[in-house]
């Protein structure tokens, strides 16, 4: 698969020089984006969830909208 690959983009580009997909697409790497994706993912996420939960609570209280507890049964 990966030796096609190459073949299509040294036509396409026209040039035989090029980094090899195999070297680019190696497990070592592709496990270290995977795991900086997500903890990136889940900072994010964090941050976003916090803040749309703190803009929830100020527009229900100037509206005089539904308050929301959540309690553990």
């Amino acid at each position: 698969v990966f030796t096609s690959l190459n073949d299509t983009i040294s036509e396409i580009t026209g040039k035989k020089d090029f980094i090899p997909v195999l070297e680019i697409a190696s497990f070592d790497r592709v496990i270290s984006l995977a795991t900086m994706i997500g903890v990136a993912d889940i900072v994010i996420l964090t941050l976003l969830g916090t803040i749309g939960a703190f803009l929830y609570n100020v527009v229900a209280s100037l509206v005089g909208g539904v308050h929301v507890t959540l309690t553990d049964d």
